[in-house]
């Protein structure tokens, strides 16, 4: 189906109060637990995440179960909605292509990640508690999209995150989410380290 026959019955869809598949998202996102504002903006980015196939060869869409990791944590789940709006910016209706609309997405993503940066602490044997995958995957999404803008400045600050976050869980080999962490990080030339090494 063309995309503008996929975007307007998609629409059409939504503006005719059928909202099973919305229902859905409502029901996935409370069972989650995720605490996050759930505006008609975000369902509909939601619901398009999840039905519209990706052209791309990207980490974060719905086919590589990008999503069971991203809604257990607010800062990747409101990136992963950048990420893929930013990506995927030619298949959104018109409505919702426009700088303002990415961001205030990006804005969303920031804050979240913010809020979940906080200075490593140790236990009391000198153990220093690692950073959570999610974090990184975070950092890594708003990296890969720096570099698709060509925001070289802001992409270098998030690079060097994205170091220090992966020396402190001692490599690329030690990340999660079933290596999908790793696969994003190796689609950044600049971080981009052979398995197994020490960045």
């Amino acid at each position: 189906m063309p995309y503008s026959d996929q975007a307007s019955s998609l629409e059409h869809h939504i503006s005719h109060n059928d909202l099973r598949s919305l229902a859905g998202i409502d029901n996935m996102l409370r069972l989650s637990g995720l605490s996050v504002e759930v505006n008609t903006q975000t369902r509909f980015l939601l619901h398009h995440f999840l039905n519209y196939r990706s052209k791309t060869l990207c980490t974060v869409t719905a086919e590589t179960g990008w999503l069971k990791y991203a809604i257990n944590d607010n800062a990747l789940f409101s990136t992963t909605l950048y990420h893929w709006a930013s990506i995927n910016y030619s298949a959104l209706p018109p409505k919702y292509q426009s700088a303002q609309h990415l961001l205030r997405l990006k804005a969303a993503a920031i804050r979240t990640l913010a809020s979940r940066l906080q200075p490593p602490t140790g236990d009391a044997n000198g153990n220093t508690e690692m950073v959570s995958d999610a974090v990184i995957a975070t950092v890594a999404c708003l990296a890969n999209i720096n570099l698709m803008y060509g925001d070289l400045d802001e992409a270098e600050i998030h690079f060097q995150g994205l170091k220090a976050l992966i020396r402190g869980c001692k490599g690329v080999l030690h990340l999660g989410f079933e290596g999908l962490v790793a696969r994003i990080d190796g689609q950044l030339p600049l971080t981009a380290v052979e398995p197994g090494v020490v960045i």
